[in-house]
């Protein structure tokens, strides 16, 4: 007999028998009233956010939970693809930027400030991975 795993409850189901575990069990480590989290299993009662973020934070994918897609566990989550290409001159450019807007800037906090910054033009098609493109702020990547 195949699972049932339509809608929230289903889903906690699935995940609360997949570990092999009890109702009073999973309410326990979700931090949950144990009859909250069977009303939750039957469908009589949605979780807030507080038990939300307490599945996520037991390694629960709050997509697959709320929606029924993607991987059952966070950390079956694919990381996106990294770029094959790096366009050096604007990376350069928003680097040596960065100097000169925030002198003293710590590494770590200069780092992530360009990588978004890279980022945030590569995603509005600013600029191309490839360096090919017009620097044109409507222009649409590729």
């Amino acid at each position: 007999m195949e699972l049932s795993v339509h809608g929230i409850g289903g889903r906690l189901k699935a995940w609360r028998e997949k570990n092999k575990l009890t109702q009073p069990g999973a309410a326990s480590l979700y931090g949950v009233k144990p009859s909250s989290y069977q009303k939750y299993e039957m469908g009589l009662s949605a979780p807030g956010a507080e038990a939300m973020e307490k599945f996520v934070r037991a390694g629960i994918n709050a997509n697959w939970l709320l929606t029924g897609e993607g991987p059952m566990l966070l950390a079956d989550l694919k990381p996106p693809p990294l770029l094959n290409k790096l366009n050096v001159d604007a990376l350069e450019a928003i680097f040596e930027g960065s100097f000169i807007a925030a002198p003293r800037m710590p590494p770590e906090q200069r780092a992530g400030l360009c990588a978004n910054l890279y980022k945030g033009l590569i995603d509005r098609g600013e600029i191309t991975p490839d360096g090919i493109g017009t620097g044109d702020p409507n222009a649409q990547a590729a």
